[in-house]
């Protein structure tokens, strides 16, 4: 046989993607297409590191229109953003989103599996470089309307997460709702996952 290394099951398998028997001979004769499934196509961006205080980030965004909600005023409160969470001033940093829906088990939707996604697919440094100023500075890159468009109700940094005041690891999102544009803190535990109507921001070469 010339495609020994197969096994029956995994035959059978592709006997069930092109419809069992009447399928195959369809395949055979020309008149069934099969399809190459494409990867989805991703949404890249890049933004500029301010290297802000959270006090002056709240000031920014306030001033802006933006919303922040009691977890993330929390967290931007917390002395660990100041010291660890600050982008260096000037430098632009590149990032693609990694839709929800593109992990299509809720369960694999957590903070740590997400992490894991993007370090297979984009390396170590796509995680190991995340600020929580990030979901900053993609609040105010894009406005609702534009993450509207792009299908997405919020863009989360799954960053190292920030203890808030509870003692409770939270990570900063963007978000939109009730029409208006949201800078929140979704909490980060272990067993919590994510919804699919959003997407994950990571840092690219």
């Amino acid at each position: 046989m010339k495609y020994a290394n197969f096994t029956i099951g995994q035959v059978e398998a592709v006997f069930n993607k092109l419809g069992g028997e009447t399928g195959v001979h369809a395949f055979l004769r020309g008149e069934l297409e099969v399809k190459q499934v494409e990867k989805p196509v991703r949404i890249e961006f890049t933004v500029q590191g301010t290297g802000l205080t959270a006090e002056s980030w709240i000031s920014t965004l306030e001033s802006s229109g933006h919303k922040i909600g009691d977890w993330a005023r929390n967290v931007l409160g917390q002395p660990d953003y100041d010291a660890n969470h600050r982008l260096e001033a000037g430098k632009e940093y590149k990032v693609v989103l990694l839709r929800g829906k593109e992990v299509t088990r809720d369960s694999d939707r957590t903070t740590k599996n997400l992490k894991a996604i993007a370090i297979k697919e984009f390396g170590e440094s796509s995680v190991s470089g995340l600020k929580g100023e990030l979901a900053l500075l993609i609040r105010t890159k894009f406005s609702n309307s534009e993450l509207e468009q792009m299908g997405l109700w919020y863009i989360a940094v799954p960053h190292e997460p920030i203890v808030d005041s509870d003692d409770d690891p939270r990570v900063l999102y963007s978000n939109r709702r009730d029409g208006e544009s949201w800078v929140s803190a979704g909490y980060a535990g272990p067993g919590y996952f994510w919804d699919g109507r959003g997407a994950f921001a990571f840092l690219v070469s």
